[in-house]
């Protein structure tokens, strides 16, 4: 769900900018995004409390981008009216930052993410001068915290806590589950979220309510600037096998690399709390958990335990952390050609070698307290983000996977006059047909074409519903739902359509059937100014992009926001700087470092 501020109309995902007359000053734009998504990566950008099947989402991320033009960039000579691009001055003044946060109930695998509840967080930075006709220069980090098994023991058998190394008589559940709850609110820079997730275990089941700000906060007592999340854990229903009386999480924290001093949130609680480091992320703990035979409520805080806090190395078996041969960490999964034996040699391949198991024992010492609360906060030193990984990705050596994921070229658009028109012929400015998250149709102008004319030839799914025909590439997005329910759609890859399933018309749910895969040639998109980047070809509502909808919609806000400033005429001039800057960014960033960190947590496919 896009913030609609509407500080440029069309676009609406932006606030922080206004129109200045002192050029001597940059131009800072902030967007916020919050979207679902479900096992099978489809995603619903319209989530909030009002979201029907909830249950059927297991992942929640919100998007936080910062675009800055410095004063530098000098697109037209005001005392002449001539047009004055000059290619290198426009990449040394445009930079960017991003936040990515979210909430998981986990993956089938750990080839698709992590199979067990885990939250993220992620901080990139993209200065000014980052970008030059050939290459891009990205810092930044990721980092998760997977609260991977609640485990039941007795406090006399472990007087110091679990995760000395061995653990006789120690009972692990896993822990996997989806959304149980979504509230958004506020709006533009103070919007925030609150978003459950509750594990499938009953016995107990854990829920982590996390909140997810837009902005620095302060929120239950505690300070939390845009970077850092508050979760409160409730475990709730607890059965103690045999002659167990407390219990625990077994959590695992995996990130990118970084060995410099990271900087923790100054919470304005620091003498009650405990704290981890791993990568440029940081996990903050209370050192209290509270514990009660009833349910944790404000009415009923419960009485106090102290936590017990021990780690391990991850090694490649995973049995210093309690891991045997028939849990998930263990188990070998195979993709694109390439067996991992462990998930440790997996997340090591996908660029997170810093991994490390943590144990939080809560020493109950008592059967009768079934209930727990604890309140941890996860979030990234957006300084040691700068240093901890710096890449750069050339324009010769990318590869050419993003061309090839696009519509047919002789799909139609329909334009504002009626007119229905191939997609290969449309045109800079024309304004075409919408639809917003939540299906609204309306006519948006195209703000970016990314394909010249074109025949390339690739392989297309090829989907045949009651009304319409549309042809797209198997990782395209789609609005299709497999019960065909009102609210039940959402963007899904093209690949996972079946016979039987919907797709969302213009005139309303469209039942699929047939799909086939067929070959053609020609492959083309447009970017409309419309923030939602969901566009309608051959009467169905699709998204523009492929792969990660959400990733690519919001890079295509840097378009949005220039044209909003010079109009299409001007931009459709800028072509050339626009192509070499997405094919960099696009192809040589995404492709070449971000899908297999988005692969990893679910982000985009593993393909």
């Amino acid at each position: 769900m896009m913030s609609d501020v509407g500080v440029f109309g069309d676009p609406g995902s932006s606030w922080g900018a206004t129109t200045q007359s002192d050029c001597s000053q940059p131009i800072v734009v902030k967007q916020i995004q919050f979207y679902c998504e479900t096992q099978s990566s489809s995603e619903n950008e319209n989530c909030n409390g009002t979201t029907q099947n909830l249950s059927i989402y297991t992942d929640f991320y919100i998007e936080r981008h910062e675009y800055t033009i410095a004063s530098t960039i000098s697109l037209i000579d005001y005392s002449s009216g001539a047009f004055n691009f000059d290619t290198a001055t426009f990449f040394d003044s445009v930079g960017a930052k991003m936040f990515i946060s979210g909430v998981h109930g986990g993956a089938a695998n750990y080839g698709d993410g992590p199979p067990t509840m885990y939250s993220s967080v992620g901080y990139y930075v993209f200065p000014p001068g980052a970008f030059s006709d050939s290459s891009l220069k990205l810092t930044g980090t990721n980092s998760y915290i997977l609260y991977d098994s609640w485990y039941t023991y007795q406090t006399s058998q472990y007087t110091s806590g679990v995760g000395t190394g061995t653990y006789t008589d120690v009972t692990f559940t896993q822990l996997r589950g989806s959304l149980s709850s979504i509230e958004v609110l506020g709006q533009d820079s103070d919007q925030n979220a609150t978003i459950s997730v509750c594990s499938s275990s009953t016995g107990p089941q854990v829920c982590i309510s996390t909140f997810i700000t837009g902005d620095d906060t302060t929120y239950e007592g505690f300070n939390l600037d845009g970077t850092s999340t508050k979760a409160n854990v409730f475990i709730n229903s607890i059965t103690y096998p045999s002659s167990h009386n407390s219990g625990g999480l077994r959590m695992l924290a995996v990130s990118t690399s970084y060995s410099g001093t990271v900087s923790l949130d100054e919470t304005g609680d620091e003498a009650s709390q405990s704290s981890e480091t791993f990568g440029a992320a940081y996990f903050i703990t209370q050192k209290n958990i509270q514990v009660s035979p009833n349910a944790i409520t404000t009415q009923n805080p419960g009485s106090t335990v102290t936590v017990q806090r021990l780690k391990q190395s991850l090694t490649d078996d995973g049995t210093l952390c309690g891991y045997t041969s028939g849990d998930w960490f263990s188990e070998a999964v195979t993709m694109d050609g390439r067996t991992f034996n462990t998930a440790q040699d997996f997340f090591e391949y996908s660029g997170f070698p810093d991994m490390e198991c943590l144990f939080y024992s809560f020493p109950a010492n008592n059967a009768s307290e079934t209930n727990m609360m604890w309140d941890p906060i996860l979030g990234v030193d957006p300084v040691a983000a700068q240093y901890s990984t710096n890449i750069t990705t050339s324009s010769s050596t990318t590869t050419s996977s993003s061309s090839g994921v696009c519509f047919h070229a002789d799909s139609k658009v329909v334009l504002e006059s009626g007119e229905a028109k191939r997609i290969e012929e449309l045109k800079w400015g024309e304004r075409v047909q919408v639809a917003s998250a939540d299906g609204e149709i309306s006519f948006s102008d195209i703000v970016y074409i990314p394909h010249s004319k074109n025949n390339k030839q690739s392989r297309f799914v090829q989907i045949t519903t009651t009304d319409n025909v549309v042809k797209m590439t198997k990782y395209h997005f789609v609005m299709a739902s497999e019960t065909c329910e009102p609210g039940s759609f959402a963007l899904t890859y093209a690949k996972n359509v079946k016979a039987g399933h919907c797709l969302d018309g213009t005139k309303g749910a469209e039942v699929v059937k047939d799909v086939a895969l067929v070959n053609g040639n020609g492959l083309y998109t447009v970017v409309a100014a419309h923030s939602d980047g969901i566009i309608v070809v051959d009467g169905i509502k699709a998204s523009s992009f492929a792969e990660s909808h959400s990733f690519t919609n919001s890079y295509y806000n840097i378009h949005r926001f220039l044209h909003s400033l010079f109009g299409h005429e001007v931009m459709s001039k800028t072509a050339s700087a626009h192509n070499v800057i997405s094919d960099i960014f696009v192809e040589g960033l995404y492709f070449g470092l971000m899908k297999p960190a988005m692969c990893a947590a679910r982000l985009a496919s593993c393909e």
